[in-house]
């Protein structure tokens, strides 16, 4: 009976929430305060790759942990 109540209580308990691990250039230029063409210089070669990207489908989405590195250096 103990086991029925604790499946019960993980069924109905609620999801915790988990930071995005991605995110858009529109986004990351809101949260940031930087434009979007400055995050996508900074995701190119000529700004030494400071951002990092991942390609999912045709978009490019910034990867959050290296947004949060550039907005604390």
């Amino acid at each position: 009976m103990a086991a029925l109540d604790t499946l019960l209580q993980r069924l109905t308990a609620p999801a915790p929430r988990l930071a995005p691990t991605t995110i858009s250039f529109k986004q990351a230029s809101q949260i940031s305060g930087l434009s979007e063409s400055h995050l996508r210089f900074l995701a190119s070669e000529r700004g030494e790759h400071k951002l990092q990207t991942v390609k999912v489908g045709r978009r490019r989405l910034i990867e959050s942990t290296s947004l949060e590195n550039l907005l604390k250096s």
